[in-house]
């Protein structure tokens, strides 16, 4: 079975209505016509199909462009892509040279995409009477915590607390600060980026104790046999933002000096 994107409607042809050859037959109450013997624009020049993703590197639960071209309009015959790693349809297009698709993914990882130029009535992958096969394009999903802080330029804490790994780091880039936090035991943890659209114009974020200054709770959850709560907060009369994580008894507060009030997003693990 194709995964979560299914089936647009009309996607494929409506019962009773066959292509053959140079015609359009259409069947309707037991009778045959031939409509117009209408030249297919399926023919030996679409021989080639190239397969794109933009961007390639992208923050989980974002979303990733896919483009199919082909070497000419493919007529009435379909541009099919296909998610290989998880075997999830994303797009059909027909009458068109280019196709164009979304996806997003909320988990991190490499997925695998493909597509083809076929005359396959129905939907599978890979399809039948294929025409053309694309290049694999491939898309790697980092969670939010490692995709906004690359390369940080405060590190607060970047090891194990309490039995459990922590990260609480902040990077600085022009016209954006980002906040990034885990906890986290083997392969179960919480997380994400506190991302604030302000220019500090060289400051470092200042650090301190008071994880009680926090009033949104974005993660409270027990990670192996320990506590683990991340939440931010606000002072509206400076503007100022701020990210907290308590980890066992550890509490550290991280302060974005901002000004009046810039925007502010929270992007989960």
């Amino acid at each position: 079975m194709l995964g979560r994107k299914g089936l647009p409607a009309g996607r494929r042809r409506a019962t009773g209505v066959a292509r053959i050859g140079l015609a359009t037959v259409v069947a309707c109450a037991g009778l045959a016509t031939i409509s117009g013997a209408v030249p297919l624009r399926v023919s030996a020049a679409v021989t080639s199909l190239t397969l794109t993703a933009s961007p390639s590197t992208a923050s989980a639960g974002s979303a990733v462009t896919l483009t199919a071209t082909a070497n000419e309009n493919v007529g009435t015959a379909y541009i099919d892509v296909f998610d290989n790693t998880d075997g999830d349809w994303i797009t059909t297009c027909s009458e068109v040279q280019s196709c164009v698709g979304t996806d997003t993914e909320t988990n991190g990882g490499v997925h695998t995409y493909i597509a083809y130029v076929d005359n396959d009535p129905t939907l599978e992958n890979p399809p039948t009477n294929i025409i053309a096969t694309s290049n694999t394009a491939t898309v790697n999903w980092i969670q939010p915590s490692s995709y906004y802080c690359p390369t940080p330029t405060l590190t607060v804490i970047d090891g194990t607390a309490f039995g459990v790994y922590t990260k609480l780091v902040a990077q600085v880039s022009p016209g954006q600060v980002a906040l990034c936090v885990r906890g986290a035991d083997g392969s179960t943890g919480s997380g994400g980026a506190l991302v604030v659209r302000t220019d500090l114009s060289g400051f470092l974020p200042s650090v301190d104790g008071d994880a009680t200054a926090c009033q949104a709770k974005f993660v409270n959850e027990n990670i192996g046999g320990v506590q683990v709560v991340i939440g931010s907060g606000s002072d509206p009369s400076t503007g100022a933002t701020w990210l907290c994580a308590q980890v066992g008894g550890s509490q550290t507060r991280v302060v974005i000096p901002t000004t009046g009030a810039p925007p502010v997003a929270f992007y989960a693990d």
